[in-house]
C-alpha cells in the first residue's frame, strides 16, 4: 500500500500537530536581558564657586560642606543604541562609589531627581572646578554665558522634578545603590528628547558636613553604573499569525489554510515576509510553537523535531501533488 500525502485530511494534520505539541519537552529561556552603562556626562555644581565648572574631574560632590555651602551633581546616561527602542524596562538601579566621606557621623539621605532641562558637562578638572568656558554647566547656568538655571543651583519643579525618583542613606566609604529607577529609564527610552539625566543631592541640605565625594565617569575603575534589566519584545511574535500573543494551533490552521499562497501577509502565515506562505514559514511557527508575547522561547526535544519534520514533509508532498494535478 503506497502512502498518498494528498489523502490526509485537514483534521489529520491537526492531530499530528497536536501530537507534536504534546511530545515536545519545552525548556524555557528567559527573555530578560541586563545591561550596565556608565554616564556619558557628569559634573558638580558648586555654590560658592558659582561660575566654575567641574565636568572633567575624577569625582562628583554632593551634600553640604563644613561651612554650609552646597554641592550638587548631575549625571546623564545614553540609552540610544544600547537598548531596543521597543523594550520594556523591568528594573533599573544606579550604583555610586563614595571615595571620600569627611565627617562620617553626618550621614544623610541622598536623592536622585529627573532633570527637566538640557545641560553641558564641561571639562574642568580641579577639586573646586575652574572658571567655566562658554557652554559649560555651573551653579548659575546650564550653559555658561548662555542659558541660566531658573534659579542658582537649579530650581525644583522648573529645572528638576518635584518628586525624587530614588533615595538612599549614605554614610561611610563604600558602594551605594539607588533602586526603582525603571520609570525614568522607560520614559527616556520612549522619548529620548526628555533624557537630561538626574540631579544628585543631599535630600534635606540642612546639616553641615554631609558632603561626600563619589567617583565620576573619569574614574574608570569606580565610575557610576546604571544597571538596567529589560525585555526586548519583537515588533511581532514570530509565528503568531492571528496576533493574539500566543503561537498555537490557531496560527497553524491559518498557515495550513494559506499554504502556497503568494502576495501573502504575516497575518496569512508569511512569517518571513517573503511574499509567500511556505515551508520556511512552517519552520518559524514550529520553532516558536508555545511561546507567548514577552515570555520565553521553547526549545523542542529531538523527538518533537522529528515529528514536526515529518509534518513538514507531508505538507510539501501534498502541495506537490496538487500542483501536478492542476497541470
Amino acid at each position: 500500500m503506497s502512502f498518498q500525502p494528498s489523502s490526509i485530511s485537514a483534521s489529520s494534520y491537526l492531530r499530528i500537530f497536536l501530537l507534536c505539541a504534546f511530545c515536545c519537552e519545552f525548556s524555557f529561556i528567559a527573555g530578560a536581558e541586563t545591561i550596565q552603562l556608565n554616564p556619558v556626562a557628569d559634573t558638580t555644581l558648586l555654590e560658592e564657586f558659582s561660575d566654575n565648572n567641574m565636568g572633567g574631574h575624577t569625582h562628583l560632590a554632593a551634600g553640604l560642606t563644613r561651612t554650609g555651602n552646597s554641592r550638587r551633581a548631575l549625571l546623564r546616561f545614553d540609552l540610544e543604541g544600547q537598548i531596543p527602542a521597543d523594550a520594556a524596562i523591568l528594573s533599573a538601579e544606579l550604583t555610586l562609589d563614595v571615595t571620600l566621606a569627611g565627617n562620617t557621623n553626618n550621614g544623610a539621605m541622598f536623592e536622585l531627581l529627573r532633570v527637566l532641562k538640557d545641560w553641558e558637562e564641561g571639562d574642568k578638572d580641579s577639586n573646586l572646578g575652574r572658571a567655566a568656558e562658554n557652554g559649560e554647566a555651573t551653579w548659575l547656568s546650564r550653559r555658561h554665558q548662555g542659558e541660566l538655571w531658573d534659579s542658582p543651583g537649579m530650581q525644583q519643579g522648573g529645572d528638576f522634578a518635584e518628586a525624587a525618583s530614588s533615595m538612599t542613606f549614605v554614610g561611610d566609604l563604600g558602594t551605594y545603590t539607588w533602586t526603582g529607577l525603571e520609570g525614568d529609564v522607560q520614559s527616556w527610552l520612549d522619548d529620548s528628547s526628555t533624557n537630561f539625566g538626574w540631579l544628585f543631592k543631599d535630600q534635606a541640605e540642612s546639616t553641615n558636613q554631609t558632603a561626600r565625594r563619589f567617583a565620576s565617569r573619569e574614574d574608570t575603575a569606580r565610575a557610576p553604573i546604571l544597571t538596567i534589566e529589560f525585555e526586548a519584545g519583537p515588533s511581532f511574535l514570530p509565528g503568531d499569525a492571528n496576533e493574539d500573543g500566543v503561537v498555537g494551533l490557531e496560527d497553524f490552521v491559518i498557515l495550513k489554510d494559506n499554504f502556497g499562497a503568494t502576495n501573502a501577509t504575516r497575518q496569512l502565515g508569511d512569517f518571513n515576509e517573503d511574499g509567500q506562505v511556505g515551508l520556511d514559514d512552517f519552520v518559524i511557527l514550529k520553532d516558536n510553537f508555545g511561546t507567548t508575547e514577552g515570555n520565553a522561547v521553547p526549545e523542542p526535544s529531538s523527538a518533537c523535531l522529528a515529528l514536526l519534520g515529518l509534518l513538514a514533509i507531508i505538507h510539501g508532498s501534498r502541495q506537490a501533488v496538487r500542483l501536478r494535478r492542476s497541470r
